[in-house]
């Protein structure tokens, strides 16, 4: 699904503060708070340990969801 997703072959192959799947968590997971508090609450929640060594930010989020297709939650839905 990963490859089917993204929109560069190149895009997701480096180890980012926002990999692919927690990109796809997040954006599903998102309510209608602000970005910055939903990027923090997910951070806390799913993944407590990096939640101490680092912060997203939402360029960092933006820039990552850039990458990803529409198609990636038509792909999840099937």
């Amino acid at each position: 699904m990963k490859e089917k997703a993204k929109k560069n072959e190149k895009d997701f192959k480096r180890n980012r503060k926002i990999g692919f799947f927690p990109l796809v968590a997040l954006i599903l997971r998102m309510v209608r708070k602000s970005t910055q508090l939903e990027l923090d609450e997910f951070r806390e929640m799913f993944m407590p340990e990096e939640a101490v060594k680092t912060t997203y930010t939402k360029q960092s989020f933006s820039e990552a969801r850039q990458k990803l297709l529409p198609d990636a939650f038509t792909l999840l839905n099937d």
